[in-house]
């Protein structure tokens, strides 16, 4: 970042697991968390330059990329086979209960149509054949400012 004067660096890491590397439990916590970690060792590298730390951008999610895969519903119906699913999730997605993660709630789904979920191969399938505008539509508290600030730096 102190030799190009352009780039523009974001940091997307998950909630889950809480308490990780230091203490948070919400989203807030994290960025701020993570924006103080980043600016620290700045100041133990000796470098003064607020537009390094303008240019370091924290958006969370709150859950792994399931959650972004239970809004890609079409893809994800398309991906398992079936025209509908039974939603047994609550919405938005970012809000499904912890202790029923959305990647339960994605291996659930393809066990109940016959299949097994390889997140390594099925979620970049379903993410990559979805619209990510209807996915940020479908999670507005964290993917959506996310897609948001990507969109205000695209030329």
């Amino acid at each position: 970042m102190r030799n190009d004067h352009e780039a523009v660096v974001v940091a997307l890491p998950d909630l889950y697991p809480m308490n990780k590397a230091f203490p948070h439990v919400s989203v807030q916590e994290l960025s701020e968390g993570i924006s103080r970690n980043f600016t620290r060792e700045l100041e133990a590298k000796g470098i003064a330059d607020a537009r390094i730390v303008e240019r370091f951008h924290v958006f969370c999610l709150k859950h792994d990329l399931e959650a972004l895969v239970l809004a890609a519903e079409e893809s994800l119906c398309r991906r398992l086979g079936t025209r509908q699913l039974v939603r047994n999730w609550v919405l938005p997605m970012e809000n499904q209960n912890n202790d029923r993660p959305p990647k339960v709630v994605v291996e659930e789904l393809f066990n109940e149509h016959g299949k097994r979920y390889v997140a390594k191969a099925d979620a970049p399938h379903i993410l990559s054949s979805a619209s990510y505008t209807d996915i940020a539509a479908r999670c507005p508290q964290c993917f959506a400012p996310f897609v948001k600030f990507i969109d205000s730096i695209k030329p």
